[in-house]
């Protein structure tokens, strides 16, 4: 078989044939289920910080729901995906002390 990509190239005699070969995803995700508890437990931490910035931007209600798996609506893929995005938000906000006024 030939291998189109630099990368793959780069990388030939040091990984695995599996590995260089193998089918890619669209997008990345995790398939760990401890990643999904762990920005879980992380969220639920923001939600119950009132000091937390994005606290003024979401329904927290929902994305407690969500961070506990119990939204009827979202998914266990979903729920990692927005998770992830709302912490990521939140610590953009902290890191650069950056000051809603809604």
């Amino acid at each position: 078989m030939w291998i189109t990509s630099k990368k793959g190239r780069a990388f030939q005699g040091y990984l695995p044939d599996d590995v260089l070969y193998r089918k890619k995803s669209a997008y990345p995700s995790t398939k760990d289920s401890a990643y999904l508890e762990g920005v879980s437990n992380w969220m639920l931490d923001v939600l119950d910080n009132p000091r937390s910035p994005i606290l003024k931007l979401i329904n927290t209600e929902r994305v407690r729901q969500i961070a506990e798996g119990k939204d009827r609506e979202i998914n266990n893929s979903s729920a990692k995906g927005i998770l992830d995005y709302l912490l990521q938000i939140n610590a953009w906000l902290d890191e650069y002390d950056i000051t809603l006024h809604l």
